[in-house]
This record gives C-alpha cells, structure tokens and sequence, in this order.
C-alpha cells in the first residue's frame, strides 16, 4: 500500500516511476494504491521488500502487509450490492 504526493510534476514524475516499477517486479492492483504480489516464502519476501525500499521516492508513505496464502483467500470482495459477493476459492492464482 503507498501514499505518494502528488503537488509536483516532480512528485507526479517519482509516482509514475514507483508504479512502473512495482508493476514489473509482478505486482497487481488489487484497489488504487493497493498491490498485491504472492511469494513462495518468507527469504523471497524479505528481498523484495529490500529492493522496494531502494525504489521509494523521499516523500513517499509506503505500507507492507504480509498475509499468508490461507489468510489472503478469506478476501471477501464486495462488487456493488451483496447479492454479487464474489468467494475466494483455493486456486493458487489471483484472477482480475
């Protein structure tokens, strides 16, 4: 999750550069500002979470929330009403 300023053309600049990055290191949106990526264990985690801090511009907020594979397919999505609740399944996949 990451909050970066947006006052400046170079603000605006750092911001299309973080998200291009994170977008090539497999990251997918999964709500504005919000990324998700799967990592197979806790030493891959750690890299990326390393190389993600040598990307985050000086006035950037940036949050890391690490949830297990279980934990992640309790998601409940919620698209406009109730009646269309979409349910996680336990595919290894996330589809958008």
């Amino acid at each position: 999750m990451f909050d970066l300023p947006m006052e400046t053309s170079q603000n605006r600049k750092n911001y299309r550069h973080f998200l291009k990055y994170i977008k090539s290191e497999g990251f997918v949106m999964l709500q504005k500002s919000v990324y998700t990526k799967f990592h197979v264990n806790r030493a891959n985690l750690d890299v990326e979470k390393r190389r993600i801090l040598t990307k985050v511009p000086m006035d950037g907020f940036i949050s890391i929330l690490s949830i297990t594979e279980k934990q992640f397919q309790t998601i409940e999505h919620i698209i406009g009403s109730p009646k269309n609740k979409e349910i996680n399944n336990t595919d290894r996949y996330i589809e958008l």
